[in-house]
């Protein structure tokens, strides 16, 4: 009695029982086995009682029996994947029968078999490769745990291996694999996972759905996205949106539930992540809540929770972001010289020295610099308050002569050190239009005060000679300004990432040029910030980026070339900064190898081309997926691999809806959403 209770109480502790083993249903047996394949003998009957074997599907194989103890050699159980099927050993006479069997049946409208050979023709063969072991752990304090190899370390002769196919509740278990880690157990944490979606082995689901397989939850640590490179590919309209909202969503909810800022900051080249739409549910992520916002192109101050993607050129706090602006427009349209002292120009306040003194002299060339940029500005047609006032520093019997000239604008002081303002563009334009004549007619002062090399720079933009670019040509540059932007929305979005908030640039208004210079300067500021903590010993600050189209980002030309590019910066750098990356693409052979052999995580929808798929099959095994991959266009249907996972699950990705909001709401503290009124009427 007492040898029955104790194999009862082994029996119940074991976690290959109880967890991947009960309820198994038997589908058939390993009649050859090596290190890397697995050939099963299978019956139809077998097939039909277990809901079916589609191809991809885990099966578990073992030695031990289900309802009984095991000997300690046989506790453990192998993990199988199918994937192919296999010629038995008199896989020629049983071809040869079914041949016959068929012919019988359309000739004779009968089929007249006895039960022996009607076994036998339903015997069939698969190949599935050994994925690796399950097997049983223990801590020093007695607690158990499920353990995995990515292999197996013996080898069996004989065939004594059974085939089960796993029930939905041992399937999670498989999907979901590491639910918790030995290191997790010894630390007493519990992970945060995420419900990705559920398995999904096929594109047909007719089986999958009558047995409830297709409702087998697939969880995901979310600590494997953050920080680390995540690549989704696939073709237009199969899910890559849905997935990167998904992922945010779940590390939105993942900074609430640890404590910990996690800045978010999302590209949205169509508006789909900042503005509610009918695919989502009548639901955008910017409805997460307060933690939320958006920066738009030419955004209106009144407009609620919306920030200008825009900066005031004519803001002295914001003068080296214009300047910059239109140095990069400069560089990348014309050469010479003239550009390059542009770009040189000193526009902005000199630093303090070491002992806290301001070299005045400095500073006031680059104020009189400074109002020559302005004025430059002005007669490019970049918008001010009509009642702006611009300053600088001019000489008393200077002032004196400009308003004597007649030009029907005056010059006011604005207090000692020769500080005086000018009012309005128009009057800025005269002052400048002014001094360069007064120059030119031999003014002793006018002369003094443009003799600085970083006026000469504004000067040659202000009045071009010879074919160059000048004031005419940056007019273009006008969408880039606002004089309502209070400041730079470089500095605006890091403060708000730091912050932890979770950061839409909404980039569906714009010409494309525009909004490809003002992401640039965004992900340029976030690196150099960043990059200035990293080198001084600063705590890093985590953040995430998600980018569409990174095959226009991340190309191999780009990442092997000396130009700065943001992006193949963001690629190298991304990872030392603590700046996680979610990529989506359509074209992996367009990405950069460098790129890819860093990626940590891997999903993978459809891909109509095989070449993507032959570089695809570079990584991990997703070789063994090729023909679902080419064939299979339902979205949101993927293969993941994730940084802790041990192998490829496929999966049906949720939908990103009203629920997946409210519940991250929840999670923040917010009410729910307003339910969508009915449609329709009386």
């Amino acid at each position: 009695m007492m040898t029955d209770l104790t194999q009862m109480a082994r029996l119940d502790s074991s976690l290959l029982h109880t967890r991947l083993l009960a309820g198994a249903r038997q589908v058939g047996g390993i009649y050859q086995l090596d290190f890397q394949h697995a050939l099963i003998s299978t019956d139809d009957k077998w097939k039909a009682d277990a809901g079916g074997i589609p191809l991809h599907s885990f099966l578990i194989a073992t030695v031990m029996p289900l309802g009984a103890v095991a000997d300690r050699e046989d506790e453990e159980v192998l993990l199988l994947r199918v994937d192919d099927t296999c010629q038995l050993p008199r896989q020629a006479e049983l071809v040869e029968v079914r041949e016959f069997a068929m012919r019988q049946m359309l000739t004779d409208g009968n089929l007249t078999i006895d039960v022996l050979t009607q076994q036998e023709m339903q015997r069939s063969g698969l190949k599935c490769r050994i994925l690796g072991t399950f097997y049983q752990s223990e801590l020093a304090g007695g607690q158990s745990f499920l353990d995995f190899g990515a292999d197996i370390d013996n080898l069996y002769a004989a065939s004594r291996y059974r085939v089960y196919k796993p029930t939905p509740d041992a399937l999670a278990v498989v999907a979901s694999y590491p639910q918790i880690t030995e290191d997790e157990l010894r630390a007493g944490t519990l992970p945060h996972l995420l419900d990705i979606g559920s398995v999904r082995y096929s594109s047909t689901r007719r089986r999958a759905r009558e047995h409830g397989e297709h409702l087998v939850p697939v969880r995901v640590r979310v600590a494997d996205f953050i920080e680390m490179k995540t690549a989704v590919f696939g073709m237009t309209r199969m899910g890559k949106s849905n997935t990167m909202k998904t992922l945010a969503v779940a590390t939105y909810r993942h900074a609430k539930r640890i404590g910990e800022p996690i800045g978010q900051l999302l590209f949205d080249p169509q508006g789909e992540y900042a503005n509610p739409n009918s695919q989502d549910d009548d639901t955008a992520l910017a409805q997460l809540g307060g933690d939320v916002v958006i920066y738009r192109f030419g955004a209106r101050l009144d407009e609620t929770g919306v920030r200008p993607l825009q900066i005031n050129f004519y803001d002295p706090a914001q003068i080296d972001a214009a300047q910059e602006v239109i140095g990069d427009v400069l560089a990348g349209a014309a050469k010479g010289e003239y550009i390059n002292n542009f770009i040189d120009a000193e526009l902005g306040d000199p630093q303090p020295d070491a002992d806290g003194r301001v070299n005045f002299s400095r500073r006031n060339r680059n104020a009189r610099a400074r109002f020559c940029f302005y004025a430059l500005l002005a007669k490019a047609g970049f918008d001010a308050r009509a009642r702006h006032r611009f300053s600088t520093v001019m000489h008393r019997e200077l002032v004196e002569a400009f308003n004597a000239a007649g030009t029907g604008f005056t010059i006011t002081s604005a207090g000692g050190q020769g500080q005086v303002n000018v009012e309005g563009p128009d009057a800025l334009q005269a002052v400048a239009d002014w001094l360069m004549d007064a120059k030119e007619n031999g003014n002793a002062r006018a002369t003094s005060w443009l003799d600085d090399r970083s006026i000469d720079a504004i000067l040659a933009l202000y009045a071009p000679t010879g074919g160059k670019l000048g004031w005419r040509w940056l007019g273009r540059l006008r969408p880039f300004h606002s004089y309502q932007a209070g400041e730079d929305y470089a500095d605006r979005i890091y403060t708000d990432l730091v912050a932890g908030r979770l950061v839409i640039v909404d980039l569906s208004r714009g010409t494309e040029q525009v909004l490809q210079l003002l992401s640039e300067r965004v992900i340029n500021h976030l690196l150099t910030r960043a990059t200035d903590r990293f080198v001084s010993g600063q705590a890093l600050h985590r953040m995430q980026i998600v980018i569409e189209e990174a095959h226009r980002l991340f190309d191999r030309q780009a990442y092997d070339s000396a130009s700065p590019n943001p992006y193949v910066r963001l690629a190298k750098e991304a990872a030392k900064l603590k700046i996680g990356l979610v990529y989506a693409t359509q074209e992996v052979t367009a990405v950069a190898p460098a790129v890819l052999a860093n990626t940590s995580n891997w999903i993978v929808a459809h891909l109509n081309n095989s070449d993507e798929i032959r570089t695809l099959s570079k990584y991990y095994d997703f070789k063994s997926f090729e023909s679902d991959i080419l064939s299979a266009e339902d979205r949101g249907f993927v293969r993941i691999k994730t940084r802790s996972g041990k192998y490829i699950v496929p999966v049906q990705v949720l939908k990103f809806d009203r629920t997946m909001i409210n519940d991250a709401r929840a999670e923040a503290g917010l009410p729910p959403l307003a339910a969508i009124p009915a449609q329709g009427g009386r």
